[in-house]
């Protein structure tokens, strides 16, 4: 991994589907690609510490002040944001923008449940599509945002219905979850057999949601947006990780292994779509 920089072993071992969707970038934008999935990284380790709320909201303070100082070429000497600092260089990216992708997380380390699909969307639109659109400006591509939005949506609801019993097993509620599987009871309700009505009915709803979302990408992708698919090519391993989670909610799936990476890899590029 030496070519891709210092980034490229911490984003595979943290987001190794997004590190695999990465690969399938041109080698001149691959590296400031694997800086943006990094800072992702970063910013997605901070909510580890949400059960420290006090350390939580300084390390993000941390990071958005650094983001904030990369427009006058301050890098406190941490590699992520070296790396950063040239595509703020390069004028593809402002340390604005990287900013407000701190800023997004401040969902993640609060107390606060998102109660509905609108406070959903919302936090969609800043966080995975914020991720998106620099993503996509990077790479040298154009698409429209109602694509960029409905993809971030898909993608970031199947990454919480997957990692759901482990959100709720520290007190944080996604996806309207609030009233359907309150955190006091999602120990009974991972015992009950059958699981409780309630319970399956949410996550029907959320599959069903999350499934209509990726049809819409497949049938929105262009021939001429290829450029941009080294941003959604993990979009095909969300349809799969979906299908577990239909055949079973209740339980915690695996990430997919390093074989359907490469599948997805090789059939994206012979495709070129991400679905």
């Amino acid at each position: 991994m030496r070519d891709l920089g210092p980034l490229a072993e911490m984003v595979e071992a943290h987001d190794p589907v997004r590190f695999s969707s990465a690969l399938l970038a041109p080698a001149e934008r691959r590296r400031g690609l694997l800086a943006l999935l990094a800072l992702n990284v970063e910013l997605a380790r901070i909510s580890a510490m949400a059960h420290e709320a006090m350390i939580a909201e300084i390390r993000l303070a941390w990071w958005r002040e650094a983001l904030a100082g990369l427009a006058q070429g301050h890098t406190r000497g941490h590699p992520v944001l070296s790396e950063l600092l040239m595509l703020v260089e390069a004028g593809t990216i402002q340390g604005a923008e990287l900013e407000s992708l701190a800023s997004a997380r401040q969902f993640d380390i609060s107390t606060d449940t998102m109660a509905d699909e609108a406070a959903f969307a919302d936090y969609a639109h800043d966080g995975a599509g914020g991720l998106a659109r620099l993503s996509i400006r990077h790479l040298g591509a154009e698409l429209p945002d109602d694509f960029v939005q409905t993809a971030a949506r898909a993608g970031l609801r199947i990454n919480h219905l997957t990692g759901l019993w482990g959100n709720l097993a520290r007190g944080k509620v996604f996806l309207g979850a609030a009233p359907i599987l309150p955190v006091a009871d999602a120990a009974a309700i991972l015992a009950e057999r059958p699981p409780h009505n309630q319970a399956r009915d949410w996550f029907a709803d959320q599959i069903a949601r999350a499934d209509n979302e990726l049809n819409q990408v497949k049938a929105a992708w262009r021939r001429e947006w290829r450029g941009a698919l080294p941003a959604f090519a993990s979009l095909r391993l969300s349809r799969k990780v979906l299908a577990q989670i239909r055949r079973d909610p209740f339980r915690v799936h695996p990430q997919p292994g390093p074989g359907a990476r490469a599948r997805m890899v090789v059939m994206a590029a012979l495709t070129g779509r991400p679905l």
